[in-house]
């Protein structure tokens, strides 16, 4: 299975659930407490179509401007309001990109790659 990830040097997980049942939700959360307790530099959400990407372009903004979410990490956080950008900027430390999977794959032009060469590792979480 280990061959045939898209980004296999990543620290990374995959959510499927039902329709409707919060996947766009969970996903901002876990990449904002990973983010906001230092053990992630920048978050990659890979979607499967430019309609789901293009939703969540959508309602990743407006979680992350949410004050009452922001005020639930401590002032201690290492990130406390991330930036959300996709793929067509690089993904620089404290940002969420949303992107289609298709733009990491080895034929496409993309940021991704490059932002993402070298990263992933980060002691105390247990191997990428």
């Amino acid at each position: 299975m280990e061959r045939h990830l898209q980004l296999p040097e990543q620290l990374s997980c995959s959510v499927d659930l039902a329709t409707a049942t919060g996947k766009s939700y969970v996903i901002y959360g876990i990449a904002r407490v990973m983010l906001a307790e230092g053990a992630v530099d920048r978050v990659l959400v890979l979607c499967p179509s430019r309609t789901i990407e293009d939703g969540l372009l959508q309602k990743f903004p407006a979680l992350s401007a949410d004050g009452t979410l922001r005020d639930l990490l401590p002032q201690t956080a290492r990130v406390r309001n991330p930036h959300i950008i996709n793929g067509t900027e690089s993904i620089v430390d404290g940002t969420i990109c949303v992107e289609n999977f298709h733009a990491t794959l080895e034929h496409v032009k993309s940021s991704i790659r490059d932002s993402l060469a070298g990263k992933g590792a980060r002691q105390g979480y247990g191997k990428v």
